[in-house]
């Protein structure tokens, strides 16, 4: 069986076999989850296949990244899966500190402003991953909890990653009911809404169209949702009205999701009601504010 086949029938695999256990209310054995991991392990070695560099994105990122290269030790869905970035030297270089990140943070055509994101989790992925803010060079790395990988009980909707340099500080908080809600202590996490997967380690530049205020374990997890600059239909989209008349359902197929994919299920304020861009904006600029004080480094963080 030749290399793109195998990537086709792994993608099918990813794609379709989850679901068809989540809408029959099986669990999945661990079984297939290996049984999925061999054909990665198998084309994991052709980096180009799983991850790609920045060469092509815009003129604005290859300015400040042509010369970064992706690094990856083990395979995806391994414990010990990471995911670094080096220099032109060989150097390894932080998504979330890297000092040319806000080189990136501009203005479109029509004066919008767009932000730097960083892919973690790919649409329709089972594998979650994160950039792991307690460890020097903050690798993308492979979620675990007691020691076992965490995979989504259902393939994720969307693109998922991170804004470099900003930060949810746990000594701030949210009132919502008459209960406070603290910062996660993690960068700001963005929902790309794109149909096209980008993959964990892409380098992105996005326009806020909205915010979504999760509450996760009783801690304030805000929602940036964003659109990709090379979405076909970008000019078109500038708020989640907009994204509705594009991508139907769209508006409750991420409220559900983040409601349902754990349990017991998440909460939100606001009714589950998205937020203004506005309101997203402000978000953003005191996440950037709480990154530039410093304070995270109060928290054991590197």
């Amino acid at each position: 069986m030749n290399l793109k086949l195998i990537n086709i029938f792994t993608t099918l695999l990813n794609r379709y076999i989850p679901l068809i256990f989540v809408h029959s209310h099986i669990c999945p054995r661990p079984e297939y989850y290996l049984f999925v991991n061999t054909y990665r392990k198998f084309h994991s070695i052709h980096n180009s296949l799983l991850y790609s560099h920045t060469v092509n994105y815009d003129k604005m990122i290859n300015k400040v990244f042509q010369s970064l290269n992706l690094i990856t030790k083990g395979n995806l869905g391994d414990a010990e899966f990471k995911i670094y970035f080096s220099d032109a030297s060989g150097n390894k270089v932080s998504p979330w500190h890297f000092n040319h990140i806000d080189e990136i943070s501009s203005v479109d055509s029509d004066g919008n402003k767009v932000f730097p994101m960083i892919v973690e989790i790919s649409k329709n992925q089972l594998e979650k991953l994160e950039i792991d803010t307690k460890t020097s060079e903050n690798p993308i790395k492979q979620d675990l909890k007691n020691g076992i990988v965490r995979l989504y009980p259902k393939p994720n909707p969307f693109n998922y990653g991170a804004m470099p340099k900003t930060w949810e500080d746990p000594k701030e908080f949210v009132e919502e009911g008459g209960s406070k809600y603290f910062g996660d202590n993690d960068p700001l996490d963005l929902v790309e809404i794109s149909p096209v997967p980008y993959k964990p380690g892409d380098i992105l530049t996005v326009k806020v169209i909205g915010a979504l205020g999760l509450i996760d374990q009783d801690e304030m997890d805000w929602k940036i949702i964003v659109i990709s600059t090379h979405n076909e239909n970008y000019k078109n989209i500038s708020n989640m009205q907009d994204a509705e008349k594009y991508y139907p359902s769209i508006c409750h197929d991420i409220v559900h999701w983040y409601k349902t994919y754990k349990v017991p299920n998440n909460r939100f304020i606001r009714n589950e009601q998205y937020l203004t861009v506005d309101e997203a904006m402000n978000i953003i600029d005191n996440a950037k504010k709480a990154y530039d004080s410093n304070k995270w480094k109060d928290e054991n963080l590197v």
